[in-house]
């Protein structure tokens, strides 16, 4: 039996596998490998940090997002033969008559003496569970906890609420505990990648609320308990690694065309320089022609991703034209703690419970269109 092949189930690899079961029949096999057996909500990660959401709401069953047809397979990608369209891994070799690579991407931390060893990444519902649990085993020996985020994107920034919000939390209590936060960012804002009016906004906001922001300040050195930026110091019982990212190891070989971050080089149908073979989401180095820019990692876009190479995978199968992929940001919204957020839709710049509602009703959608109002109203 033919069989499409799908690499991870991250927001391109659910949405790509959801419209390739769509478009093709029952004489495919369509399979989709992942390590896990859940499919991660990502953008929630911070509310696990500060300890606002069950990290139950974050992980939805493969079952209940892609058709019964599809073929689950549990195992880890431990490398791949792009021109074979082969994939090692943990349970045998898998060869497919086509394939995406949807594996996403891991903390970068190349180049930082100490970050791999004493920061801790936020990337998976364990890192995040992670960060809460040590934060918490802090809070028990001392009465602050000192916190360093490395990075001034969406992560780093909803983090930081995130992690405010737990310390106002510990001042309305009088329980004599404290967190100080500080995010340390090499470029001069937060959000370099996003609406500059939205990334004041989110700064003035984080800095009402007492995180310190520290811009301008490329990390050198980490240590057990310090983050160093030159020649500039700051004490750290924990550090969040929340900056730099790289596409997963899987495609860090010589049989890809490589861009920026280790992220594959994919025209604009997402499909790389192998027959039969696309890349996307995070593992993508995709290009925005309307703006001239490569497109950033974020999972607005992966979703995007995945629908046109899922699309176009099966365009390829039935003998029907490609599409193109034409990346269209929606607008953006942050949760920064309790009732404060953060968003942008069409220009306009919203705080508060309205920016909120916006947060919530971008998951609804997502939710909605992954698995109807039941998944919705489920994890929303």
């Amino acid at each position: 039996m033919p069989t499409v092949t799908i690499l991870g189930g991250g927001y391109a690899g659910i949405r790509a596998t959801r419209r390739v079961a769509e478009k093709l029949d029952k004489a495919w096999n369509i399979q989709l490998v992942d390590r896990g057996v859940e499919h991660q909500l990502i953008t929630r990660l911070p509310e696990i940090v500060g300890g606002t959401l069950d990290p139950s709401r974050c992980l939805i069953p493969y079952m209940r997002l892609v058709a019964k047809r599809v073929q689950l397979i549990r195992a880890h990608v431990i490398t791949i033969s792009p021109s074979l369209r082969q994939v090692e891994t943990s349970i045998g070799t898998l060869t497919a008559d086509s394939m995406l690579v949807a594996l996403g991407g891991t903390a970068n931390c190349a180049g930082i003496e100490g970050a791999e060893r004493h920061a801790l990444p936020v990337r998976s519902v364990d890192n995040a569970l992670e960060i809460h649990r040590r934060v918490q085993f802090c809070l028990v020996a001392q009465e602050e906890v000192r916190v360093v985020i490395i990075g001034g994107g969406y992560t780093a920034t909803e983090v930081a609420g995130a992690l405010i919000e737990w310390r106002r939390g510990l001042e309305r209590a009088r329980t004599g505990k404290t967190l100080a936060v500080t995010i340390v960012n090499d470029v001069d804002r937060l959000l370099p990648a996003g609406n500059q009016r939205l990334a004041e906004v989110a700064e003035r906001v984080l800095s009402d609320k007492g995180v310190a922001v520290r811009h301008r300040a490329p990390v050198t050195q980490v240590e057990t308990n310090e983050v160093r930026a030159g020649d500039v110091s700051f004490p750290a019982d924990i550090v969040i690694w929340a900056a730099r990212s790289r596409a997963s190891p899987c495609v860090d070989d010589a049989h890809w065309q490589l861009g920026p971050e280790g992220r594959v080089v994919v025209d604009n149908y997402l499909r790389s320089s192998y027959e039969g073979v696309y890349v996307a989401g995070d593992a993508a180095l995709a290009y925005d022609y309307a703006r001239d820019v490569p497109t950033a990692a974020s999972a607005q876009l992966a979703v995007q991703e995945g629908q046109i190479a899922g699309e176009n995978m099966a365009a390829d199968i039935l003998g029907k034209p490609r599409v193109e992929f034409r990346p269209g940001v929606l607008g953006e919204a942050l949760l920064l703690g309790g009732h404060s957020g953060v968003a942008e839709l069409a220009g306009v710049v919203l705080t508060g419970r309205a920016a909120l509602a916006t947060k919530h009703g971008a998951l609804i959608r997502y939710l909605a269109r992954a698995g109807g109002p039941r998944l919705a109203a489920d994890y929303g």
